[in-house]
């Protein structure tokens, strides 16, 4: 079982939004201790997922309550007439509508989930020179934060190793709207600005795709940790770019390690 904070960082919905879904009866904590704390279950990513995805194609959560029960034809039927009237809409709406056609493709064709498999893994220290911000969980933000990190490293004469980047999260719960988030580069030598990241020992699995669709690897991640109850996560996850987005268009070659570092839990 994890608590509102651990369950929103594996999630991505804030703590904040998870309340009101309990509220709304949307969904409700797996179990709420005699301290009064509200605790869920791996078993729930599942419906935030679908939760999440829906909200994404602009539908209301009191229609949302009402899609969920249905069969998947029948969502299916749904998304269409919402796809058709997304079509319509101006400029701003024609990347929700090329993600909507994507997603239909994969119910029409394919199993909505990748194959995950979740190890513990060892990462290394490094040298690595950031940028960290509060930021909206976007693309745009995202993309300025990035690019804002490797012009002041070119500014400061560093050079990269060559290895991933990593994107950084930071915080016991998680904010889209206030994402505390560094952009870290691997680089050589020692200079102002370079700091070390520390080797941790990290929950690890590896989505291959769009970004967008990258939540089934928390998932696996969250199975993994409700199975082995002896470890807790850090209050820190990372993302490593196997592939960066900005040297491939084809974003179904997109690889991005998922990395949660996990402590051993001090026994009672």
């Amino acid at each position: 079982m994890f608590t509102i904070g651990e369950f929103s960082k594996l999630c991505g919905v804030s703590a904040r939004m998870l309340r009101h879904y309990n509220a709304i009866g949307l969904l409700s904590p797996e179990k709420i201790g005699e301290n009064g704390y509200r605790y869920y279950a791996a078993s729930q990513l599942e419906r935030v997922r679908k939760i999440e995805w829906l909200k994404a194609y602009r539908f209301p959560l009191a229609e949302i309550a009402k899609i969920l029960p249905l069969p998947l034809q029948q969502q299916r039927e749904y998304i269409l007439r919402q796809y058709d009237w997304v079509k319509t809409q101006a400029l701003e709406w024609k990347e929700l509508a090329h993600r909507m056609a994507y997603d239909l493709h994969r119910m029409e064709v394919f199993h909505m989930e990748q194959n995950y498999t979740a190890t513990l893994v060892q990462m290394e220290s490094e040298q690595v020179f950031g940028l960290r911000r509060c930021i909206p969980c976007e693309e745009k933000a995202i993309g300025n934060l990035i690019d804002a990190t490797y012009q002041q490293l070119a500014a400061n004469g560093l050079r990269p190793s060559g290895k991933p980047p990593i994107m950084a999260f930071y915080g016991e719960g998680f904010d889209p709207e206030n994402a505390d988030m560094e952009f870290l580069i691997p680089v050589e030598g020692q200079a102002q600005g370079i700091r070390s990241l520390p080797g941790a020992l990290c929950v690890g699995t590896t989505h291959t795709g769009p970004y967008a669709t990258i939540g089934g690897a928390h998932d696996m991640i969250a199975k993994w940790l409700e199975n082995h109850p002896q470890y807790e996560m850090e209050p820190v996850s990372y993302e490593r770019f196997l592939t960066e987005p900005s040297k491939t268009t084809d974003p179904q070659q997109l690889k991005t390690q998922v990395l949660f570092p996990v402590k051993m839990r001090e026994k009672a």
